[in-house]
């Protein structure tokens, strides 16, 4: 039986190795094989109204208790200047700084619309 995610894979392992280890994939591809950045995805969350208009839950890795937690949008804020992570709000008031890189999950009203692994 084929596999279009592992022909995919083969492919461009293919073309990286012809190409000195670079490979761009074709744009059409994007949308079947790739992952959306959770950058792209939190900034289409912020600036479309359309796509926005949900309740939008994150689920992070937490370091401390070493298991997901999963917060409302309503309790992060991004700051312009911080690229690489998020402010997130606890019940207490204080404020955390949480790396993007440990964002394992987003909720579009309690369906899961994007996931990595860890």
């Amino acid at each position: 039986m084929m596999d279009p995610l592992k022909d995919a894979v083969c492919i461009l392992e293919t073309i990286g190795a012809r190409n000195g280890g670079s490979v761009v994939p074709p744009p059409e591809w994007r949308s079947r094989f790739m992952m959306t950045p959770i950058q792209d995805l939190l900034h289409r969350i912020q600036w479309d109204p359309s796509f926005a208009d949900a309740d939008f839950e994150i689920s992070y890795h937490d370091r401390v208790e070493e298991r997901l937690i999963r917060v409302p949008m309503t309790r992060v804020r991004f700051d312009k200047d911080t690229g690489f992570a998020f402010e997130l709000f606890d019940h207490d008031g204080a404020v955390h700084m949480i790396p993007l890189h440990r964002v394992r999950e987003v909720y579009k009203d309690g369906k899961c619309i994007w996931s990595r692994n860890a």
